[in-house]
Formats: C-alpha cells, sequence, structure tokens
C-alpha cells in the first residue's frame, strides 16, 4: 500500500496481481500482467517507490519485479534465489535491498540489490534458528533504526533474533601480494592502478612495491619509487627510473592497505606494468645479393 494504491498478490496457484486506488472505493481494479508463474505458499509481495516485487513461494526460486505504474508490461525475472522458500516468508527492502527469509523451507537468509535483476543473490549468515524449525515466524525492519532486523521463530518457541545489517569491520591492515607476471621487459617504464580510498580510512591507505625476477625463482625485494625497501608508490600513475627500468622478465606487486576506521576500506581494483620487450618470434628479409658484384655483401 502507499498513499494512491492498495496492491493485492491473489496467490493460491494463480498469476493474478491488482490495484485499488484508496480514495474511490467503488471503482474497480486494476490488473497487472500476469506474473511469470503461478504462485503458492509462501508468496509475497512488497514494493518500494517504482516497483512491485513478489516472491513466488510454492517451494520454488523465483523472485520477480514489475513497474508500479506500467500494468500492462511483463514482468522481470531476478536471478534464481540460493534455496528453495516454501510458505511463511517474508521479504523487506532497506536502503535499496531486497532481503529474503527462507522461513520453515531452511535457515537461509539472503540479500539482492533492487538495481540489478541478473546479478546474484548474497547469501548472508543463517538465522541461528538451531533445533527449531521456523514455521510461521516474522521479520521486521526497527522502525527507528533501519539498520537493525528483528526474526522471531514461530512455531511454538520463544526464539527471537537480531540481525545488523551493516555491521562490516574491516581489519586495519593488511596486504595482498600478487603472482608473477611474466613479461619478458627489455625495460619498465610505469605503472598505473585504479583504486578507491575513502577520507575516513586516512592518510596512505594504499601503498605499493614491486619486485623482479629473470627465472621466476630468485626475487629482489620489493622497493618502492627510489629502489629501496623502505619506500613506497603512493599515486598512479608512476614513472620509474634508475634500477627499476629493468630489464625484468618477471614482476610481482605488493599493496599494502591500511584504515584507521574500521567502517571503512581501501580497494585495489586493477594494475597495470607498462614496459618495453622485443617480440618472441619475428623475420629479417635481405637485400637482393649479386653473386657477380665483388663489392656486394
Amino acid at each position: 500500500m502507499d498513499s494512491n494504491y492498495l496492491y493485492v498478490l491473489r496467490g493460491n496457484g494463480t498469476t493474478n496481481t491488482y490495484r485499488h486506488t484508496i480514495s474511490v472505493t467503488s471503482s474497480a481494479w486494476d490488473s497487472y500482467a500476469a506474473l511469470p508463474a503461478a504462485t503458492g505458499f509462501g508468496a509475497y509481495i512488497v514494493k518500494d517507490d517504482s516497483y512491485l516485487y513478489v516472491l513466488r513461494g510454492a517451494n520454488s526460486t523465483a523472485f520477480y519485479r514489475h513497474t508500479l505504474d506500467n500494468t500492462s508490461s511483463p514482468w522481470e525475472t531476478f536471478a534464481a534465489l540460493p534455496g528453495y522458500v516454501g510458505s511463511n516468508n517474508k521479504v523487506i527492502i532497506i536502503n535499496n535491498y531486497l532481503y529474503v527469509n527462507q522461513d520453515n523451507s531452511g535457515l537461509g537468509f539472503y540479500r539482492h540489490t533492487v538495481d540489478n535483476t541478473s546479478s546474484p543473490w548474497e547469501v548472508l549468515a543463517p538465522v541461528p534458528f538451531g533445533s527449531a524449525t521456523p514455521n510461521k515466524g516474522d521479520m521486521i525492519v526497527d522502525p527507528t533504526n533501519s539498520n537493525k532486523i528483528y526474526m522471531v521463530v514461530g512455531n511454538n518457541t520463544d526464539n527471537f533474533y537480531r540481525y545488523l545489517v551493516n555491521q562490516v569491520t574491516y581489519f586495519s591492515s593488511g596486504t595482498f601480494t600478487s603472482a608473477a607476471i611474466a613479461l619478458g621487459a627489455t625495460s619498465l617504464t610505469s605503472l598505473n592502478w585504479t583504486s578507491f580510498t575513502p577520507v575516513a580510512v586516512g592518510a596512505d591507505s594504499l601503498r605499493i612495491q614491486i619486485a623482479t625476477s629473470s627465472d621466476n625463482s630468485t626475487w629482489s625485494s620489493f622497493v618502492g619509487p627510489d629502489g629501496t625497501t623502505g619506500t613506497y608508490f603512493t599515486s598512479s600513475p608512476a614513472t620509474l627510473s634508475g634500477v627499476l627500468t629493468g630489464p625484468a622478465k618477471y614482476l610481482k606487486y605488493k599493496a599494502y592497505l591500511a584504515t584507521t576506521n574500521a567502517e571503512f576500506t581501501p580497494a585495489l581494483y586493477d594494475f597495470t606494468v607498462n614496459y618495453h620487450g622485443y617480440a618472441t618470434t619475428g623475420t629479417v628479409v635481405s637485400s637482393i645479393y649479386d653473386t657477380g658484384d665483388p663489392i656486394n655483401l
């Protein structure tokens, strides 16, 4: 329901969905296009400002959405849920994410962005129901704090749980070392990378060093722009000079990541080495050789 319409999913093995204006009780109901498959036990309907979302239920993995305004357009199908859902499921929307619980089909708890129907569902931590079989439970959002979801098991139990949506805590520091990259370079020229460093993570949150090898067995130390172990590349692009210009048959890079705020993290998306090298194969065609000319070489 919103300020203008009531929305109803018929259920019971049908593909029907309806809406009705709230202000005019005598007007006819509008019918949406038929759902791609019949709903069953556990079907659920929910909406945001742009779409209706339908969980099919019926021990299936199907999930659909439909624009609110154009009732005749076809329904869109999301990627399949990771687990079957039967009866007594619920769908809630928080900060552009859909959350689905399995209820009596299992302990699964899933999340999906509202924007991209084809991306896979995220599998969240299972609800800790223990030996209790969830049945006729419920799931609600804290009306005063949308970061909190509360769940009850039902089935004549007193189990009651809370899920914190944004409880993500990052380590204060960490490193990533790449696999050996086969270059066959006669000289290295520069490094480029794409990264994301929120202001909240602090200064020097992403630093990089490189190491080289001629045989992929014996490696140099990881070094920074002056060729020593105590310096780091901190901005892209980075021009290489001195001993760092090679040659280098193999190269590794090491990223040092750090944050001063455990709720935020830097991210390194890609890394590129620019270099010069000889082609692995080639041909040479000589000039015409005149055997009768003593000075023709």
